[in-house]
């Protein structure tokens, strides 16, 4: 399998990304910075590779970009309002924080693949809040059972898990029909 990329196969990627954008805007989904576009739409289009290989089948952008928001962004804007998560990071926009944790969640997934996106909220603030969040956290958190959430994994771990994990994922897309 060729990994050249044909200009009509970037044009279908240029064109996929602004649909992305787009119709994230018109969602109300704003980042600070051009980076984090990038990250949006590289998470979009990994779940839509993760659910096109479980069905079987292709999946368009629109089908991916309603699952995404589904089963990704709402349940993690869900966890973030119920864990307050804007107090422990002022500085931070909601959405760039948002893509932070959907991020996290992704890879404690890698490690415990029942991971809720409470567990990722909780483990997140433990782990990247300041020192203060990280102790309140610590305190709101330490006798209540969010989904049987003890730390999930040391970060050593989840590090590895990463560095295996990606490279396995980039292969499976080079490798999946359809992609050029």
């Amino acid at each position: 399998m060729s990994t050249h990329t044909t200009p009509e196969t970037r044009l279908r990627h240029r064109r996929d990304d602004d649909t992305i954008v787009l119709n994230l805007r018109r969602s109300g989904i704003d980042f600070s910075h051009e980076d984090a576009w990038d990250t949006a739409k590289e998470h979009v289009q990994v779940h839509r590779f993760f659910l096109g290989r479980d069905a079987g089948r292709p999946v368009s952008l629109g089908e991916g970009l309603s699952s995404w928001k589904l089963n990704v962004f709402e349940p993690i804007s869900d966890a973030m309002n119920r864990h307050h998560v804007g107090l422990f990071f002022p500085r931070t926009t909601r959405d760039d924080l948002h893509l932070r944790i959907s991020d996290h969640w992704f890879f404690l997934k890698t490690v415990n693949p029942l991971a809720t996106a409470d567990q990722a909220v909780v483990d997140f603030l433990r782990r990247f809040g300041s020192p203060a969040a990280r102790l309140i956290a610590f305190f709101l958190y330490r006798n209540k059972d969010i989904g049987s959430h003890r730390r999930i994994a040391s970060a050593e771990t989840i590090d590895r898990r990463i560095r295996e994990f990606r490279s396995g994922l980039y292969a499976d897309i080079r490798n999946w029909p359809g992609v050029q």
